[in-house]
């Protein structure tokens, strides 16, 4: 962002990435990491643009201080929430502290998706208990084409959030939710098994 060849910090900071992955992964996944930083340098026009463009959207302070975490790979686990989560980055913007999640995922026209939300209410609602503060914001920064989108945490986003905390403790507990039929069914492996059917409290809690 302040130098005069962004080109070439780009590239310097692709390379770095891949090495640093490499001394991660090791060998075994070196021709998947040499993909990757192919497809990130192909990309470097479509990143500094969205750079410049967020740049444009939000100032220097906001766009360094979101590209700057307080933490990151932060591992939070609630026992009163029953929830647990690996918080890609935290950063701290004028004393609050907001989750962001890093997605090579193509965002959308506008704001986030829906998994986000429900992602990003999770880890607000972890940070707000491990910290003792108000986490109401959270970010996106979608790698592909680079965009960074801030959203609200929305009382929705949650019950969304917690809603399927609840189906995954039933699960565990050897109680099946209600199937969701949905286009992806004909690829399951137990398509022709699945015969889980709603029932009068599953409505009930459902719309509570």
């Amino acid at each position: 962002m302040t130098s005069n060849m962004p080109e070439s910090c780009l590239d310097e900071a692709i390379r770095r990435s891949g090495s640093d992955a490499l001394a991660i992964y090791g060998e075994p996944f070196g021709r998947a990491i040499e993909a990757a930083c192919r497809e990130a340098m192909d990309r470097m026009p479509d990143i500094l643009r969205g750079l410049a463009r967020e740049r444009q959207l939000l100032g220097d302070y906001a766009l360094i201080r979101l590209l700057s975490p307080a933490s990151a790979a932060l591992s939070i686990y609630s026992d009163r929430l029953r929830l647990s989560g690996t918080i890609d980055k935290v950063v701290n913007i004028e004393g609050r502290l907001m989750p962001v999640i890093i997605s090579a995922s193509t965002p959308p026209e506008s704001g986030i998706y829906s998994s986000d939300r429900v992602r990003l209410a999770a880890y607000a609602m972890l940070i707000s208990e491990r910290y003792g503060v108000d986490c109401g914001q959270g970010a996106v920064e979608y790698v592909t084409g680079w965009r960074l989108r801030r959203a609200e945490v929305r009382y929705e986003d949650k019950r969304r959030a917690l809603y399927a905390r609840n189906r995954v403790l039933e699960m565990d507990e050897g109680r099946m939710p209600e199937a969701i039929k949905g286009k992806w069914c004909a690829r399951c492996g137990h398509h022709e098994s699945c015969s889980v059917k709603a029932s009068l409290l599953d409505s009930i809690f459902k719309k509570a």
